[in-house]
């Protein structure tokens, strides 16, 4: 009887939510989270280590929002951590098997947030965990809209998709990139090869 009630306040303890200030890059907001979530933003890979394994904390933990009049929801810690740039936490999560398509309830993945934020490290662990290049929010954005408009470049992304639509941008001729392709004010060239469009950068 008294281990399942530890068992109980355990479980309890772990999925309580009490109210933090995040720093969303440029202004703060109040979210709604959970241990894990905490300890994810703050880049405490020994905590997050510690409430996977020893405590069975959910890595997928989806209960974290914000408190503004259009709340972002469904913020996983994998999504807290990729936006402050934590690899060692990423590194963590995905060793736990995270969802690395999880998505928040305006559709932004881990992904997006990484590479719009500059942490190329975590866009890469991201990449070679399977995580997809081509997702896109609400609004049909992609990580590599969202990285291009914020001026950050990376290397060796591959997709299957066209991520950036043709026209959008400058041209680049043929003769500069294979079969042409398209240049960004970041210094992207994106190269369509029938049809994977393979990205890299100078």
């Amino acid at each position: 009887m008294q281990k399942t009630k530890n068992t109980l306040n355990s479980e309890s303890l772990l999925n309580m939510r009490t109210i933090e200030e995040f720093d969303m890059g440029g202004w703060k907001v109040r979210a709604r989270v959970a241990a894990i979530h905490i300890a994810a933003y703050s880049g405490n890979s020994g905590v997050v280590r510690l409430l996977c394994q020893d405590y069975g904390a959910d890595v997928n933990c989806s209960t974290g929002e914000t408190l503004e009049e259009e709340p972002k929801k469904n913020i996983t810690p994998l999504q807290w951590a990729a936006r402050r740039g934590h690899t060692e936490v990423v590194e963590v999560l995905l060793d736990n098997k995270v969802n690395v398509h999880a998505y928040t309830n305006d559709g932004v993945t881990a992904l997006h947030l990484a590479a719009g934020n500059g942490h190329t490290k975590v866009v890469k662990l991201l990449l070679a965990n399977k995580a997809d290049v081509n997702a896109s929010t609400n609004d049909g954005i992609t990580s590599l809209h969202i990285s291009a408009g914020n001026g950050y470049m990376y290397t060796q992304v591959v997709s299957t998709q066209p991520c950036i639509p043709p026209g959008s941008l400058n041209r680049v001729p043929a003769s500069a990139g294979g079969k042409g392709g398209i240049l960004t004010s970041a210094g992207w060239q994106v190269t369509l090869c029938d049809p994977i469009w393979h990205v890299s950068f100078p």
